[in-house]
């Protein structure tokens, strides 16, 4: 059994981890509203570029572009989002566990190059026979459209030069701080007008424009905006879910903290009123004692 100074030490040493939990709860919190504003924007956003797309490849001029050319998937690249840090619950392991789970499929069939944003995914896929052709680490809190849209830009040059002939994107989608979930998508080749429409992705515009200069001009800017955009928000909704989940782990690990500080508490108690009963009962065997001899 545990002396009351042991713990009283642990006490101690259960009150500064509760300290800090406590205070990367709150940050989280804090992060996770600014995200959430973000994500919210970005989504609505993604959701009217997906009208316009439809909307555009539904004329009766049918149009190509390279990022629209389907080819037989033999080399897949396959972008993968965790995060820096743990202490976030299952968050970085469900969506490693569905990347590999994909990655396994692909091998010995097509080869897989690797895209990691995250020191978690990449302390993962490093230490396996897959080919890492870039590591990011995550992004700060203050990520700005530019930062994705570096990462998107030489994924397209990739597809377009045809170094890859699939990339598939691995994220983590927020619902809500108790409904998180790994999520992939296609992103080239570029989702066609019937596959959008069976998502239920694409909002289509209810009007027929004129476009200009020409429907071929505006595919050559818009779809690779559109490829940047789904990379930037899937980063984002990445950066969400990553704090809600830490929230919510925090919470937990306060709340047991708290826990385990009242049943130390009560084994310390019991421990200092056996010792005050001890050193009674020494006291007063000690007084009967002398009391006997000089009688």
């Amino acid at each position: 059994m545990e002396s009351g100074r042991e713990t009283k030490s642990r006490i101690r040493s259960v009150k500064s981890v509760q300290q800090i939990t406590s205070a990367m709860e709150l940050i989280s919190v804090s992060r996770l509203r600014r995200l959430e504003t973000k994500v919210a924007m970005s989504r609505a956003y993604i959701k009217r570029l997906r009208g316009l797309i439809e909307n555009l490849s539904t004329g009766e001029e049918q149009v190509t572009h390279p990022l629209m050319a389907v080819r037989e998937p033999r080399t897949v690249a396959v972008l993968i989002i965790t995060s820096d840090r743990g202490l976030c619950g299952a968050y970085n392991s469900n969506i490693i566990r569905e990347a590999h789970s994909f990655i396994e499929k692909q091998s010995g069939k097509r080869d897989v190059k690797l895209i990691l944003i995250g020191k978690k995914g990449h302390d993962f896929f490093k230490k396996r026979p897959y080919g890492i052709i870039k590591y990011q680490p995550q992004f700060s809190r203050d990520i700005t459209f530019v930062d994705s849209q570096n990462i998107a830009q030489e994924l397209i040059r990739g597809y377009s030069e045809g170094r890859y002939d699939e990339i598939h994107l691995f994220f983590t989608k927020f619902t809500t701080v108790v409904h998180i979930a790994p999520a992939r998508i296609r992103l080239l080749p570029f989702k066609s007008t019937e596959e959008i429409r069976a998502e239920g992705e694409g909002t289509k515009i209810a009007a027929e424009y004129i476009y200009e200069p020409s429907r071929e001009k505006i595919w050559e800017t818009l779809l690779p905006r559109y490829i940047e955009t789904q990379i930037y928000q899937a980063i984002l909704e990445s950066m969400t879910s990553e704090h809600g989940a830490r929230m919510v782990s925090m919470k937990a690990a306060t709340e047991n903290a708290e826990d385990l500080i009242s049943d130390l508490t009560r084994t310390y108690n019991k421990a200092r009123q056996s010792a005050i009963t001890k050193e009674l009962l020494e006291i007063s065997s000690a007084t009967e004692a002398i009391r006997q001899k000089r009688g």
